[in-house]
């Protein structure tokens, strides 16, 4: 009976040592997987959850500046409008009229014999620069005819014959202004008269004067040759090509120069041209100014 207790002693220990054992759940398999990913999802809710609630900060945030700056505008809108100073309305303004004083009345001036000045006489006219006959006249108005150039043209000055060489003089009191070659009158002198502002023009000339610019000349005073240099004017017979100009427009010679012992030939006496101008043929102006006519 004894021996029996004694075996069964050891179950009873066992029993009772097993009985106080903690109670757990019983292992299962996989069970490290599953607390990772009970882990995980975990993780990702505080995640969505931290994100859901910064949103929502900043947009309490956003919210509030909004609505602040939107109610400083309107405060600065009505403060505008309760600032505003309205346009005066227009206020008539009267002029003051200042009176003019009365003007005394003049005392007439004290009446004297002193003599009334006249008009100046008349410049006197100049002698002729080379003594001859005029064998082709002034005329701005009529076309002349021109043998060398055989067309029908204006003549701004007036043609003296005299022979090659014949002395070329001043017509009167002047200044030396120009000495040139013009492309159809030949070698050209031009002098100034303070007199009365005119300026006399010598044309076709050789052998002129090595004056300055500007030297006095007195009238008679030699300023060259009758030559043939005149282009233009190479079929006449030699002469002196003149002209007169006052700010450079043309001027008939004979009034302002006596031409006592020239003869004067009307402008169809001193033409005698082969043909007359066709009545379609109409005039122009070629580089020198000179109204031309040709001929059919």
């Amino acid at each position: 009976m004894s021996n029996k207790n004694e075996k069964n002693k050891p179950d009873r220990e066992n029993r009772e040592n097993y009985d106080r054992r903690p109670i757990v759940d019983p292992p299962t398999s996989g069970s490290g997987d599953d607390k990772s990913h009970i882990s995980s999802k975990r993780k990702g809710f505080y995640i969505i959850l931290l994100l859901g609630i910064t949103a929502i900060g900043m947009y309490a945030v956003l919210s509030s500046v909004m609505s602040d700056r939107t109610a400083n505008v309107q405060d600065e809108v009505r403060t505008a409008s309760y600032y505003a100073t309205p346009r005066p309305a227009s206020v008539p303004v009267t002029a003051a009229v200042t009176p003019v004083p009365d003007e005394p009345e003049s005392t007439p001036a004290p009446q004297t014999n002193a003599p009334v000045p006249t008009a100046a006489p008349a410049a006197e006219p100049g002698q002729a620069p080379v003594s001859g006959k005029i064998i082709k006249d002034f005329s701005l108005d009529d076309l002349i005819y021109s043998a060398t150039m055989d067309d029908w043209r204006t003549h701004s000055g007036v043609d003296i014959a005299a022979s090659l060489d014949t002395p070329v003089t001043a017509v009167k009191d002047g200044t030396l202004k120009k000495v040139y070659e013009d492309s159809l009158l030949g070698t050209t002198v031009i002098i100034h008269h303070p007199s009365d502002g005119t300026d006399s023009v010598y044309c076709n000339l050789k052998d002129v004067t090595n004056d300055p610019i500007g030297t006095e000349l007195k009238t008679g005073d030699m300023i060259g040759r009758i030559g043939s240099t005149a282009v233009s004017e190479l079929s006449d017979e030699p002469h002196l090509h003149f002209e007169i100009r006052l700010d450079d427009e043309s001027l008939d010679p004979k009034e302002f120069v006596k031409f006592e012992d020239a003869e004067y030939l009307s402008p169809s006496e001193a033409a005698v041209p082969s043909a007359a101008p066709s009545a379609s043929s109409d005039p122009y102006t070629d580089e020198n100014g000179v109204e031309t006519m040709i001929i059919d």
